[in-house]
């Protein structure tokens, strides 16, 4: 066996156990992008009126631009399901999802932990997972 023909068996053998394995795993309509706490969550009603502590993991917040906010051009405000603001992307996060929402992209941000040891701390209550959503 020379060496162009060991190679053209093995691509073509790599090839079919790669495409086995892409086959047998699910594929998911979202990436990831990073986790966050959610900055100033006890400036707003959601707080106030103790809803902030009824949101569980699992969660969907809804995002929402707010390009004319005075602290920062790329604000995301944060909303539970009720419609209640609960707080916002932290600012040295949004950059990139702000970008992507800008360009169209669906951008979703799901609790993935609440603290509720953390009562005293709101800063670190709620978690969320900032994720881009794959057209289907």
């Amino acid at each position: 066996m020379n060496r162009k023909s060991f190679l053209s068996l093995f691509i073509g053998a790599g090839g079919l156990l790669l495409s086995r394995k892409a086959r047998a795993e699910p594929t998911s309509s979202t990436t990831q992008l990073y986790d966050v706490y959610v900055a100033g969550v006890q400036h707003h009603d959601c707080w106030h009126d103790g809803e902030a502590t009824s949101i569980q993991p699992g969660t969907m917040l809804v995002g929402i631009r707010e390009p004319d906010n005075p602290h920062d051009h790329r604000a995301i405000a944060l909303y539970a399901p009720s419609g209640r603001k609960v707080g916002y992307v932290p600012r040295w996060m949004t950059h990139i999802p702000a970008r992507l929402m800008d360009g169209g992209h669906q951008v979703q941000y799901r609790v993935v932990k609440f603290n509720r040891h953390e009562v005293d701390a709101p800063w670190h209550l709620i978690k969320v997972a900032i994720e881009l959503r794959h057209s289907a």
